[in-house]
């Protein structure tokens, strides 16, 4: 479907999945170097070093990538290393769980630290966040841009409101408002 209008919103503050990634990066090197130890370092699993070491090379890149304000740091690849590292590390159920729970927390990171995102046209406006949700042009009361704050009002006293990713021209926001009040008017 064709869009006249896309507006994607700042996103949140990610410091407590960032926290939460760290703490199961951490705890996996924990383990598997402990387990290493236990199982004594031998040529044959010398190799296996390097798991840690891919690890926190990855991680470091991250924490000097960050004062970047446009980088978003992403724990994916460290959380998927660390899921086949449960897996090969044991072939105990436990370890197992642990390692699709990494995996699945690895693909989900993509999606949660998604910018949320809303297309209009005439006919509805969608919102693409985590999930995609529409809105059709009578179920809105307003919609504006104002000083790079996007607000939508919807009839049922709901208000959507958040900072835009990046500041638009004043001729673009007003472009935007003519058009929105349009749609509304013209639904109504």
């Amino acid at each position: 479907m064709d869009f006249d209008y896309e507006i994607t919103l700042e996103r949140p503050s990610f410091k407590a999945i960032n926290t939460i990634s760290v703490f199961l990066i951490i705890l996996f090197l924990v383990t598997f170097l402990y387990t290493l130890v236990l199982k004594g370092i031998t040529a044959y699993n010398m190799p296996l070093l390097l798991v840690p070491v891919i690890i926190l090379f990855l991680m470091f890149r991250g924490f000097l990538q960050r004062r970047n304000p446009e980088f978003i740091t992403m724990y994916k690849v460290e959380l998927y290393i660390c899921a086949i590292g449960w897996f090969a590390s044991s072939q105990n159920t436990p370890f197992m769980i642990l390692g699709i729970l990494y995996a699945l927390l690895g693909a989900g990171e993509k999606y949660i630290k998604a910018p949320e995102k809303w297309f209009f046209n005439d006919k509805e406006i969608t919102r693409k966040q985590w999930k995609v949700k529409k809105y059709q042009w009578v179920e809105v009361e307003n919609v504006v841009i104002r000083d790079n704050l996007f607000t939508l009002d919807l009839r049922t006293n709901e208000i959507i409101q958040n900072k835009l990713e990046m500041p638009i021209e004043k001729s673009m926001e007003t472009e935007f408002n003519n058009w929105a009040k349009q749609q509304v008017h013209f639904k109504a």
